[in-house]
């Protein structure tokens, strides 16, 4: 089985290319989307994919909260490879489902003054990114509709028993656990 991981970062290099040096591209040279701009001391040309992949592993993928949907964790793996960590965080809430965090991206990067230049490649990546994410998910095993995770954030939500009901704090849950979202509560067992 493919792992979450693998599926990312296949699609990335897929989607990121060889090597380019765009004057209207404020990163300088890039190759598998590593720029001289941000790795000045990696010679470029030369980088591999395996190179690449251990960039994006330690820099990128690890700076990601773990307890994310894997649909969203995904996406903000990629926008944090395009447009920045800090810019990708910042946008991301914990109740953003796939389709309102890539709304978000989508708003910031067409507001940005390199928009004309490279907002159709932008677009195209997104949306290559999301046929990716859909293909791997229709690869995962069922497990009756619950999900696996080591932390569990519940923003605004509170713990009642085994159901987790509105309220006014947030809770974080520890360990493993598998968890389902019905309406507006959240099922939640501890996976032993």
């Amino acid at each position: 089985m493919v792992t979450l991981w693998d599926a990312a970062i296949k699609t990335l290099l897929a989607v990121e290319g060889g090597w380019v040096d765009n004057p209207k591209d404020p990163g300088g040279e890039t190759k598998y989307g590593i720029s001289k701009r941000s790795y000045p001391h990696v010679d470029i040309k030369a980088l591999t994919p395996d190179d690449a992949a251990v960039i994006y592993k330690n820099d990128y993928w690890s700076r990601v909260p773990v307890a994310l949907p894997d649909d969203v964790r995904w996406m903000a793996f990629d926008y944090a490879v395009n447009s920045g960590v800090r810019r990708a965080l910042t946008d991301l809430d914990a109740d953003d489902t796939l389709a309102s965090y890539t709304g978000k991206r989508l708003s910031f990067l067409a507001g940005l003054s390199t928009w004309p230049t490279f907002g159709r490649g932008w677009t195209n990546r997104i949306a290559h990114v999301l046929t990716a994410i859909r293909a791997w998910q229709a690869t995962q095993p069922e497990d009756d509709g619950l999900r696996h995770a080591n932390t569990l954030v519940l923003h605004n939500l509170r713990v009642a028993d085994r159901w987790v009901a509105v309220s006014r704090n947030p809770v974080v849950l520890r360990g493993e656990f598998a968890w389902r979202v019905r309406g507006e509560k959240v099922d939640v067992r501890r996976v032993r």
